[in-house]
């Protein structure tokens, strides 16, 4: 207190009265604090936070008059401000005064319609019982009665009892929502699965987790360890189970505050018993609502509280893993929620927000004129071209919650300026730019990797990503200015086909971003096989990627130095050649963002050859030949087969010497192999020169429905046993004879 009290001596501020009052306070010296706090009001007489300090003061003394005296003081000073009013109610309660109370609970509610908790004291004060009271509640202890065992469900981990959501809708997005949810482990997996685990209603907002305990069948209960919305359960064995009650708050901002949306997924991959959906609207809420898998009919009553909706489904097995199968939400039942009206309604909310970004500023119109000098004449696309690879090799991308808004970009002057930025911010930049050259620019948000099937979304925000989109005459031109090794013309693969929607005013629908719209993504290969008499062989190879394959080389190399990058060579080609020995290395467009990557590899493998009866086996080294597959394994599928295809086209050319003294055997002119959703055509010449032989491989998409499964497969594995085929080289003159056939004994004919 004394060095506090020598400082005001000298400098006599408010920070140190401030400091001093606090002294006095936890000294329980009350009134010689009192006497700060004025000298602070008569040093800033309109301080509503130095009021509200005082009465915090007040109130944990039980002097509730005195502290709502000094909380109408600082609402003289600050009326809007909500929470000013929320301790005046509180404080009123307390004094018995309920009109007064609730009167600046309104108040409060007026200020900030997020404040839940004037919500709920405007409503106990009113008398009126809590909106969860008209839902359907669920029977615990009958429910684990009747669980099923591990006997009842053989090969099943666990077993979902119930999975019940409530929503309370007050005001648009201002919602209250709680989770029940009860599981009975089944066997040691299920105890790994649910021992620890995120809750339900986790990631939404507010969570206030009631309970969350696992029982015992003989009714003991032992609480989890809970730490916000991830609980870890303790001492679990096979037959117990796990339950867990949590309520949320939720609440939206801005434009958007006055919509609600949500997707409820009733079935897993476990068996689910009773999944249920319950909402709670004030009387004649619009909203739409869609299921997808799903035949749960819609439970619609009136109540004194409001318009109550219910969707449950029941006794429903579990969605068993099919290898390639696309995600659980793409294929299993799921209801979804919105009262967004329109999607457009989500296209005018987010350019609002983000138009005021993305304003030029002299930094800006500076840096443009330094990479596009304004003497000079330019095309659009040589503009966007610079601005391109400006952003992606001169600005990082850094994703950082405390800095950046998960919806709302930062100023394109203040990413210029920092040189980071995620992918909103680097596309406002972008649109800024470009705004200098007069091309206009929109933000596209995008929901990178989309699953293949498509399943038809009502408006909402799934979206996780951003780019950019320049509707030049020509058509038009995506941006992904955070893919810093792919060429213009190219997007990353996980744009490709995603569901995407423009932020551009007068769009009004989402879209998929066509794969057609960008550079192609092909695979030339050109393979020259020097077969040696002591049975190795000198092979070269050179390989041209286009469109964005070119990432993948980019990303991997550009960085490394010679001799990591011919180590990493190495170590590629002997994970299927051993003791082989790399010659040279050439490659082209490794550093610079062009279209096309070129890699060229001379190598020496020794026993390259393989003899067997007086004949020669050769290997065809084929840059992507079909794989067998664990997710065409199944007799069949229940679930689309969903895979990754980074290629478009791939055409690979192998030339071969033919050692002296021998001919290739077995060999066919042309095969063709084709499938709706892609086709193989091999084709084998000879001349003075050798062998050659051609594969063409064309992938037209990456999903194959249950019903065209079987068709894929017998086309797929019949490229496998081909593409696994080697050269036969036989001496000259041998005749090779087909095995015989055995006779029909039924009809000698056949």
């Amino acid at each position: 207190l004394k060095i506090v009290e020598q400082h005001l001596s000298l400098a006599y501020t408010e920070t140190g009265l401030l400091i001093k009052a606090g002294i006095l306070e936890d000294a329980g010296r009350y009134e010689e604090a009192e006497k700060v706090y004025e000298e602070l009001f008569k040093l800033q007489p309109c301080a509503p936070g130095y009021h509200m300090r005082l009465a915090r003061s007040y109130a944990e003394r039980k002097q509730f008059d005195r502290a709502l005296q000094r909380t109408e003081e600082a609402l003289n000073d600050a009326p809007s401000v909500g929470s000013l009013w929320q301790s005046a109610g509180t404080y009123r309660r307390t004094l018995g005064d309920t009109n007064g109370a609730r009167a600046a609970f309104i108040k409060a509610l007026e200020c900030d319609p997020n404040n839940f908790d004037a919500r709920e004291a405007i409503r106990e004060l009113s008398g009126k019982p809590s909106p969860f009271t008209v839902m359907p509640t669920l029977n615990i202890d009958s429910l684990i009665a009747k669980a099923p065992t591990s006997a009842d469900l053989p090969g099943d981990d666990a077993v979902i009892l119930c999975n019940d959501q409530r929503r309370v809708v007050y005001d648009g997005s201002r919602c209250e929502v709680e989770y029940e949810f009860l599981v009975r482990v089944l066997t040691t997996n299920g105890i790994d699965r649910y021992k620890e685990f995120s809750l339900p209603g986790g990631g939404r907002g507010y969570l206030n987790v009631e309970k969350a305990v696992v029982r015992k069948p003989n009714g003991r209960e032992i609480p989890a360890d809970v730490s916000g919305s991830f609980a870890v359960f303790k001492s679990l064995e096979p037959g117990d189970f796990i339950y867990a009650k949590a309520k949320s708050r939720e609440s939206g901002g801005g434009r958007l505050a006055k919509y609600f949306n949500d997707e409820f997924l009733y079935d897993d991959d476990i068996p689910v018993r009773h999944a249920r959906y319950v909402l709670l609207t004030p009387p004649a809420t619009v909203f739409q609502y869609r299921q997808t898998n799903s035949t749960a009919e819609l439970q619609f009553r009136e109540t004194p509280l409001g318009d109550l909706h219910i969707w449950e489904e029941r006794n429903m097995p579990a969605v068993k893993y099919e290898d390639g199968m696309p995600n659980l939400d793409a294929v299993g039942r799921v209801l979804q929620i919105s009262s967004i009206p329109r999607w457009g309604e989500i296209v005018d909310w987010y350019y609002d927000i983000a138009r005021t970004k993305t304003r030029p500023t002299d930094e800006i119109r500076e840096l443009v004129d330094s990479l596009l000098p304004p003497t000079g004449s330019y095309t659009d696309s040589a503009v966007i071209s610079s601005v391109y690879r400006y952003i992606t090799n001169d600005i990082r991308y850094s994703n950082v919650p405390f800095r950046q808004s998960g919806i709302v970009p930062q100023k394109a002057r203040d990413v210029l300026s920092t040189r980071i930025g995620d992918c909103k911010d680097v596309a406002t930049l972008c649109i800024a730019m470009l705004k200098t050259r007069n091309i206009d620019a929109y933000h596209v948000l995008v929901q990178t990797s989309t699953d293949g099937v498509t399943r038809d979304l009502l408006p909402s925000i799934p979206f996780d990503h951003a780019i950019v989109l320049v509707d030049l005459k020509t058509g038009p031109v995506f941006l992904d200015l955070t893919a810093d090794n792919v060429p213009m013309g190219s997007v990353p693969f996980g744009d490709m086909n995603a569901f995407s929607l423009v932020i551009k005013p007068g769009f009004q629908l989402p879209s998929r971003i066509d794969r057609h719209l960008f550079r192609a993504n092909n695979v030339f290969v050109e393979t020259t096989i020097q077969l040696k008499d002591d049975l190795s062989a000198s092979i070269e190879q050179t390989f041209r990627h286009t469109g964005a394959r070119t990432q993948f080389y980019r990303s991997a190399w550009k960085e490394l130095g010679r001799e990591d990058l011919e180590r990493s060579m190495v170590e590629g080609l002997s994970s299927d050649l051993p003791e082989v020995k790399l010659t040279d290395v050439e490659m082209q467009g490794l550093d610079s963002l062009t279209p096309e990557f070129t890699l060229t590899l001379r190598y020496d493998v020794p026993n390259y050859i393989m003899e067997a009866a007086g004949l020669q086996i050769v290997r065809l080294p084929w840059f992507d030949p079909y794989e067998p597959s664990s997710a065409l394994g199944y007799d069949e599928r229940k679930y689309p087969y969903e895979f990754t295809n980074t290629i478009d086209t791939i055409m690979e050319n192998i030339s071969i010497s033919v050692p002296d003294g021998y001919e290739p055997i077995g060999l066919k002119d042309v095969e063709r192999f084709e499938n709706p959703a892609a086709s193989v055509t091999r084709t084998s010449t000879r001349d003075r020169s050798g062998l050659k032989i051609s594969r063409k491989a064309v992938y037209t998409r990456n999903v194959i429905m249950p019903f065209e499964y079987q068709s894929y497969r017998t086309y797929y594995n019949t490229v496998v046993r081909t593409d696994r085929q080697s050269v036969l080289f036989a001496p000259k003159g041998t005749i090779v004879k087909a095995p015989p056939v055995k006779p029909n004994k039924k009809n000698p004919s056949k």
